[in-house]
């Protein structure tokens, strides 16, 4: 198969062969049990995490993003043809950009120093001496 369910089939075949060696097994155990003990989602689950993820991202660019008035757009009219990647993806995922919260990017001028002081020692006891100064 070629395509996206090709990738996704070679992808659930390597996660298969990681579960048998994170968890020791044999070959022929079934590796729906062995994803919970390697502690790794299934194929699907991974690949909608991945999409709602870039969803969530999408809808919360700041307004001065081109995109923004695009994602807003597709967000408030579904059309009824030519979908766009966006409009299914948006829509099929049920994500509202009204609805969450923009994260604005903060720029800080290359000159600039924090309000606190950082100080990295070379060793424990160092480490032990400053957090006990800390205390009193």
């Amino acid at each position: 198969m070629r395509g996206s369910k090709g990738i996704a089939r070679k992808i659930g075949s390597t996660q298969q062969t990681a579960a048998l060696a994170i968890t020791g097994t044999m070959r022929t155990t079934p590796t729906d049990s062995l994803n919970v003990h390697a502690n790794l989602l299934s194929t699907h689950l991974m690949f909608q995490q991945v999409l709602f993820q870039s969803a969530l991202r999408l809808s919360s660019l700041p307004d001065a993003h081109p995109l923004k008035p695009h994602i807003k757009r597709i967000e408030k009219k579904d059309v009824k043809r030519h979908h766009s990647a966006l409009h299914k993806f948006i829509h099929t995922l049920g994500v509202h950009p009204e609805r969450n919260e923009t994260v604005l990017p903060h720029a800080v001028k290359p000159g600039t120093h924090p309000p606190f002081k950082m100080c990295i020692v070379d060793n424990k006891e160092a480490s032990l001496e400053d957090f006990r100064k800390l205390g009193d």
